[in-house]
């Protein structure tokens, strides 16, 4: 997908219960590994997942975040964003299994109240246009980008 692709919506869905059009901004998840400083200055990869984050913009909420946030670290969001390149439209589906926390913004008369959404994922899935790009396991240290598992070697020898 292009740098210049332009986002025409953002819905969330909670626990399978659609809140469409009340996602102002949504931040996947960056899938990175740590690094390591060498001996000879140079980078290289631990082999090691870095913690997932991800953060969504929202103007309602209502008890299915609640029910879910009892759920601890197992809740599930999907976020799928339409986004247009060139006059062809995309598909972004981003499905994510983890904690959350709900941050509400401060009261002010007369304006509209949202919501901090930060969700730390246990497992999350990018589609694009109902292809997998990004599967991340961390409980079961699986990550597949386009279908390569990068952390094959890392969980075959600790498991």
């Amino acid at each position: 997908m292009a740098l210049h692709a332009n986002v025409k919506e953002i819905n969330v869905f909670v626990e399978g219960v659609g809140f469409l059009g009340l996602c102002d901004s949504f931040k996947e998840p960056v899938v990175k590994t740590k690094k390591i400083d060498s001996p000879n200055s140079a980078v290289v990869d631990s082999g090691v997942l870095d913690k997932l984050e991800a953060e969504a913009i929202v103007r309602s909420v209502n008890d299915v975040y609640y029910s879910a946030m009892a759920k601890l670290h197992k809740a599930k969001f999907v976020f799928k964003e339409r986004v247009t390149e060139s006059s062809k439209d995309t598909t972004l589906v981003h499905t994510i299994v983890g904690s959350f926390d709900l941050e509400p913004s401060e009261s002010k008369y007369a304006s509209e109240k949202k919501y901090t959404l930060k969700i730390y994922p246990m497992q999350y899935t990018k589609e694009i246009d109902g292809k997998e790009v990004v599967f991340v396991d961390m409980e079961n240290y699986i990550c597949r980008l386009n279908g390569s598992d990068i952390l094959e070697e890392t969980r075959n020898a600790i498991l």
